[in-house]
């Protein structure tokens, strides 16, 4: 808090610090209003945190789900170890969390009601996605893969996709110059941690998504095929539903694939 904005960037490209600075800046900001106490610091996780359990529920509303069935999902992200975990930590990650989560609710509304303020939102809130973590362009790829099926599926939702296509290219431009100082690093980081195999990454990030660090190591494997089981579960249930014709957005099957 004690270094200016451009400073926050030299110093982030000189230590090959592998985040973008959004959430410095806002730290920055916010530090300048709040102090640099110890709550003051913690206190915008925590506020990114609440704010992501509201932001889910309005995505499942937006996707037709039922007023339970949103609910039940915001609940689960309310009671996460993993998200209270980073919700309590004074980094980034929970902001990331309620910025895509926020990112996805907007795209959603922007092909139902085809209006340009959504998408000026959508590509300002997925745009500071990107510069608060690198792991936002996953996000994105999956909202484009969305899109493109639905440009083929759905023709009549063409000129929806051809909006979110202006959205992105605004995206790509603007994102454009960070990657170009910031690409040694893109490159070159080689991590803090191990490196584990493909299939321990994936029992160890399914575990982590379901119970973080709540229970032992020796119980990650149970923990992971847990999840797997329950997405396996709503998928089927998604799947079987049959309110709305499969052809519409929205319908069970669309909200499968997003």
């Amino acid at each position: 808090s004690q270094q200016s904005y451009s400073q926050i960037v030299t110093e982030t490209l000189r230590l090959g610090e592998p985040h973008p600075v959004a959430s410095y800046f806002l730290q920055k900001l916010w530090s300048g209003v709040a102090g640099d106490s110890e709550f003051a610091l913690r206190f915008v996780s925590a506020w990114f945190g609440t704010l992501a359990v509201a932001l889910l529920y309005r995505l499942g509303r937006s996707l037709a789900l039922p007023r339970s069935a949103a609910a039940l999902a915001a609940l689960l992200l309310a009671i996460s170890p993993y998200a209270v975990w980073h919700s309590q930590d004074a980094r980034m990650y929970s902001m990331s969390l309620a910025l895509t989560i926020a990112s996805m609710w907007l795209l959603v509304e922007g092909l139902q009601k085809e209006r340009w303020t959504l998408w000026v939102a959508y590509g300002a809130v997925s745009l500071l996605a990107l510069y608060t973590h690198y792991f936002a362009a996953f996000v994105l790829a999956a909202q484009g893969v969305f899109v493109v099926g639905m440009m083929i599926a759905a023709p009549r939702k063409r000129a929806a996709c051809l909006r979110w296509l202006v959205a992105m290219a605004a995206i790509a431009l603007l994102y454009l110059p960070w990657l170009v100082f910031a690409s040694s690093i893109l490159s070159g980081y080689k991590g803090a941690g191990d490196s584990p195999g493909i299939v321990a990454m994936v029992v160890r990030s399914l575990s982590a998504l379901t119970v973080a660090v709540s229970v032992p190591s020796s119980q990650h494997v149970a923990m992971a095929l847990l999840a797997i089981v329950l997405v396996a579960v709503g998928a089927v249930t998604l799947a079987r539903r049959s309110s709305a014709s499969p052809s519409e957005p929205w319908s069970p099957r669309w909200t499968l694939a997003l």
